[in-house]
């Protein structure tokens, strides 16, 4: 009888091929239903960073001078509730104040947060210090300050920010003004509002709203 012998090399070869493919799809797989999953939010940033992006260095380095612990007032931090709708940035604005062609800044400073966490209505906070404060451009790299408004105030939940007021004519509760240059609007969410303009060298205010 014929003795039939097989060749064990053809069959090797077909074996490792498969395991190739079984690795294949065991590395595909999860790449797969990765790509099918929505894409991660990207991570927040730091208030520190969003400062960093917000604030010219020049700004910056102003502001420290006035204050190194002096922090900008980040839309986070404001009660989107009670002071909707918030600006993009409600404690930055920048325009030229007092028309001399150089742009210059207002800010809403947290000069002081408090250790101490507070609870109310279901909300934690600490209590602020906060200012307002007019930064002139001096045209020579840095800027002159005018310290404008000083209150108290909550972080996060702030009920505070501040905008542009465009010139024209703004009416007040001390009657109307009609303002050459931008201004600035302080709101005090639900309670007030009021208008700093500069007349000069010097801060003038309009109570818009009690």
């Amino acid at each position: 009888m014929a003795c039939v012998t097989r060749s064990t090399r053809g069959t090797s070869s077909i074996f490792a091929g498969m395991w190739r493919i079984a690795i294949a799809l065991v590395l595909v797989a999860p790449w797969q239903a990765s790509a099918d999953d929505p894409p991660s939010p990207p991570k927040p940033q730091s208030i520190e960073a969003l400062q960093d992006t917000r604030l010219p260095p020049a700004l910056e380095r102003a502001i420290k001078k006035l204050s190194p612990n002096a922090r900008l007032l980040q839309p986070s931090e404001v009660d989107a509730e009670s002071c909707n709708p918030v600006p993009k940035t409600p404690g930055l604005v920048m325009a030229d104040f007092n028309g001399d062609g150089l742009e210059d800044a207002a800010v809403l400073l947290k000069m002081r947060v408090a250790t101490e966490l507070l609870h109310f209505d279901d909300k934690d906070y600490r209590t602020a210090d906060m200012l307002l404060a007019i930064f002139l451009n001096d045209g020579k790299g840095g800027y002159r300050v005018r310290r404008v408004s000083e209150f108290g105030n909550n972080i996060p939940w702030a009920y505070a920010f501040i905008d542009i007021q465009k010139p024209g004519t703004v009416r007040g509760l001390g009657g109307q003004r009609t303002l050459k240059h931008p201004g600035v609007m302080l709101a005090i969410c639900e309670k007030s509002a009021a208008l700093f303009y500069l007349q000069g060298t010097k801060v003038r205010e309009l109570q818009l709203s009690d």
